[in-house]
């Protein structure tokens, strides 16, 4: 899941599930993590 600023509740909610145990996992990549995975894979010259 990507963070989408205009909808915070997104990723609040969304982005995590519950193991039978009752732990939460899981998590989102933020708009910063995405703007550098595109970078590299430019740098890879690389079609995003």
């Amino acid at each position: 899941m990507i963070e989408i600023k205009a909808f915070p509740k997104l990723t609040e909610t969304g982005a995590w599930r519950t193991e039978e145990n009752g732990e939460k996992y899981g998590g989102f990549y933020s708009q910063e993590e995405i703007k550098e995975v595109v970078a590299y894979a430019k740098s890879l010259n690389e079609q995003p």
